[in-house]
């Protein structure tokens, strides 16, 4: 009985810890590229200073302050700036007047 409570506990945490790892690996399916087609994601930011671009879906890791302008190209996205989500569909521009806020969190959704 002993043996089997072990085996039944080591396969939860063996599922659990595979559960936890798949968010993961579509984190690192996206890639930083050259901004030169328009159906990448390009983000404009440091006050309109510096863009750079990403294809595939996933979560880059790094923030965006003082973004001004997004380019969704043919991406669904989703992002956090100021503690607002906000999603947009494909090949869409937003603008951001104010020049101000950070970009805490964006993917492109799958």
């Amino acid at each position: 009985m002993k043996h089997s409570l072990t085996r039944i506990i080591v396969g939860a945490l063996a599922t659990g810890v595979m559960a936890a790892a798949l968010p993961m690996s579509s984190a690192a399916a996206i890639e930083r590229v050259t901004c030169v087609r328009d159906d990448f994601l390009k983000v404009t930011y440091n006050g309109g200073k510096k863009s750079i671009c990403f294809a595939h879906a996933g979560v880059p890791r790094m923030t965006f302050p003082n973004w001004t302008k997004i380019h969704t190209g043919n991406n669904k996205i989703r992002f956090v700036s100021d503690g607002r989500i906000t999603t947009v569909g494909k090949k869409r521009n937003i603008s951001n007047i104010e020049n101000s806020g950070t970009i805490t969190r964006l993917r492109i959704l799958p």
